[in-house]
């Protein structure tokens, strides 16, 4: 009885021929977003801020004239010769040397990257991260944290 009653279901079906749904369906298919309008596509800037800035070179952002950032440098200038010693040391297996200059090679980075956290902060705050100065800081003080893991690895605490 169940088996004839599905039949019979299936037999209506397509005797109805095309309904409303389908009918509606293909013009959807159609045009597949008439329903939402073109309003809600349009972009309208809601204020002033909206607007994107057009380039100028004011308020350009000059590293080399600030002053943490020049000791700094000059603190990972000392700890990269440093550096160097430590990777001949390490090569030459003189645990010994390799221990000592490390540890201050160390220091050296670590001064170096410690110092310039606020200014990098500061500086990605009010320039952000499209400014070329500050990327290329950012970009230095990653080689910096990349010796430090070199030698903490390497070197004895």
């Amino acid at each position: 009885i169940l088996g004839g009653g599905i039949v019979l279901a299936m037999q209506k079906k397509k005797d109805a021929g095309p309904s409303a749904d389908a009918a509606k369906q293909t013009s959807a298919a159609e045009k597949p977003f008439s329903d939402l309008g073109a309003d809600r596509f349009a972009h309208k800037a809601s204020s002033e801020s909206d607007k994107p800035a057009p380039f100028s070179g004011a308020g350009a952002l000059d590293l080399e004239s600030n002053e943490t950032w020049k000791k700094a440098l000059a603190l990972a200038a000392e700890g990269e010769a440093l550096w160097q010693q430590v990777s001949d040391a390490k090569t030459d297996n003189d645990r010994t040397a390799l221990n000592e200059v490390g540890r201050k090679a160390k220091e050296k980075f670590d001064a170096a990257f410690s110092s310039t956290a606020l200014l990098e902060e500061e500086l990605l705050e009010k320039h952000g991260d499209s400014s070329p100065s500050v990327r290329s800081m950012v970009k230095t003080r990653s080689q910096w944290v990349k010796r430090l893991d070199w030698l903490l690895k390497h070197t004895g605490r």
